[in-house]
C-alpha cells in the first residue's frame, strides 16, 4: 500500500510543480473547475429539490448558481478576476481582523512579531489591489503550494500494517 501513496505523492508533486510554473494555466484551470462545481451545485440541488418533493423549491439559490457557472465556463479570464476581487478582499479583511485581535491582546509572547506581520499582510493587500498581477501570482503560487503539500503528505503517510 505505501508504493500508491509515493506513485500518488510523486504525481501530486509533477502537478504542483507544473502549477507553480505556469500560473496563467494554473488559474484558468481554477476557474473552469470552479465553474463545473457551480453548475454541479445547482443540478444536485434541483435534483435533491424534486427527489424530497421540497416546497417551494429554492429557484433562485438554482438559478444564481446556474448563471455563476456557466459565466465562469464561458468567460474564464472574466471569473478570474472576480476570484481575484474576492481573494484580495478576503487576505485584506483577514489581516485587519488579525491586527484587531491582536491589539486587544497586548500580553503575548510575540507581539510586535505578530503585529509586523498583520501591518505586512494589510500592506500585501493593497499591493495586490493596485498591481493585479502580483495578486494572481500569489494565488498561483499558494495552489500550486497546496497541491505540493498534498502529494508530500502522501509520500510521507504512515504505512498501515
Amino acid at each position: 500500500m505505501k508504493i500508491i501513496n509515493i506513485i500518488v505523492g510523486i504525481f501530486y508533486l509533477a502537478f504542483g510543480l507544473f502549477l507553480w510554473n505556469y500560473p496563467l494555466k494554473t488559474l484558468a484551470t481554477f476557474s473552469l473547475v470552479f465553474g463545473l462545481m457551480q453548475l454541479s451545485g445547482a443540478i444536485a440541488v434541483l435534483i435533491y429539490s424534486f427527489w424530497k418533493k421540497l416546497n417551494p423549491i429554492p429557484w433562485g439559490n438554482i438559478l444564481v448558481s446556474l448563471a455563476i457557472g456557466l459565466g465562469f465556463l464561458f468567460i474564464p479570464f472574466f471569473s478570474l478576476t472576480v476570484i481575484l476581487w474576492l481573494f484580495i478582499f478576503s487576505f485584506l479583511a483577514m489581516s485587519a481582523i488579525y491586527l484587531q485581535v491582536l491589539l486587544k491582546n497586548r500580553n503575548q509572547k510575540w507581539y510586535m512579531v505578530e503585529v509586523a506581520l498583520a501591518i505586512l499582510g494589510i500592506i500585501f493587500s493593497f499591493v495586490m489591489l493596485f498591481n493585479p498581477t502580483v495578486g494572481f501570482a500569489t494565488m498561483a503560487k499558494i495552489l500550486a503550494f497546496g497541491v505540493i503539500i498534498n502529494g508530500l503528505s502522501y509520500i510521507f503517510a504512515p504505512s498501515e500494517k
